[in-house]
């Protein structure tokens, strides 16, 4: 049984932006290592990723491969229509 495209594409960037949130994470750990609470380093993990353009484009991918999938899917819910006379 073959994966409709949308899901393979929602899939596939869903694991790039894991990837990369992952790396940048690690990243900000080894550079954070004197960070003085985890407040501090949550808002500097907060902060690296709300601008980072990268990381906001394929989050927006994502998201719009996640409403496509619900458009797709709303094609096979049942549907009310009604007509006043």
């Amino acid at each position: 049984m073959t994966k409709p495209p949308v899901r393979i594409a929602a899939i596939s960037l869903a694991v790039a932006l894991l990837a990369t949130a992952i790396s940048l994470a690690v990243a900000l750990l080894a550079t954070a290592a004197a960070a003085q609470s985890p407040a501090d380093l949550r808002g500097a993990v907060v902060r690296t990723l709300s601008n980072n353009p990268e990381l906001t484009l394929k989050f927006h991918t994502l998201q719009a491969a996640s409403d496509a999938q619900d458009i797709a899917r709303s094609a096979r819910r049942p549907r009310v229509e009604l007509n006043a006379d």
